[in-house]
């Protein structure tokens, strides 16, 4: 299977941030990482804990397949395969972006708010709100089987829980109320613009509006 097949953006999507998270855990596990470099976009300022590997695989690798199907859709019309594959990369990236907005919005709010890893938590919010644009038609459901029960999550139900989860934590005061309140921000922030570019990515779904791309 090539790496960086056609037919296989998804998943080459997918590796690419592993490899990513994979070379700062490296980095900060073993080197002393200087941020502000000529790589600094590759290092993020904290390093990758097990929940960021958590995240990646069960809400950013269904959001990658549906963005697939959704742009596939869109170039359906005689797209050379580069294109394509070049407005792919650029949505995915495009959702970095949006976490990385996301935090700078909270740290605004929250001026003494410093935490890195909000880009990460704004990505991955943006991600299932995208997916909730869409989770009707792909069904696209996550299946934890746990004691011989299986417990089915849409992207919707996980941003709900993540949502009370944050809410609790900052009325019953489980850690600092400023870190929980920013945690919350950054999942509404995030699943808003992920939910907004979704709905605009379906209303011009398989129009001409994909040919300026």
């Amino acid at each position: 299977m090539k790496v960086f097949s056609v037919r296989n953006r998804p998943f080459t999507a997918f590796r690419m941030i592993i490899y990513t998270l994979l070379l700062n855990t490296v980095l900060h596990a073993f080197f002393f990482v200087k941020v502000y470099s000529n790589w600094s976009i590759l290092i993020f300022s904290d390093p990758p804990v097990l929940q960021d590997y958590i995240y990646s695989t069960f809400y950013l690798y269904p959001f990658l397949e549906i963005l697939e199907k959704v742009i596939a859709k869109g170039y359906s019309h005689g797209t050379d395969n580069t294109t394509i594959s070049l407005y792919y990369y650029t949505n995915v990236a495009f959702f970095f972006f949006i976490g990385k907005v996301c935090q700078i919005l909270v740290q605004r709010i929250i001026y003494d708010r410093r935490s890195s890893e909000g880009s990460r938590m704004g990505t991955y919010a943006a991600a299932l709100g995208y997916q909730m644009s869409f989770q009707k038609q792909m069904k696209n459901i996550i299946i934890f089987r746990l004691w011989q029960v299986n417990m089915e999550f849409d992207a919707s139900s996980i941003l709900l829980g993540h949502t009370v989860m944050g809410v609790f934590s900052i009325l019953g005061g489980m850690y600092d109320g400023t870190d929980a309140f920013g945690e919350l921000l950054l999942w509404i922030f995030g699943a808003l613009a992920g939910k907004e570019l979704g709905t605009i990515h379906t209303h011009h779904y398989g129009s001409k509006w994909w040919l300026f791309f």
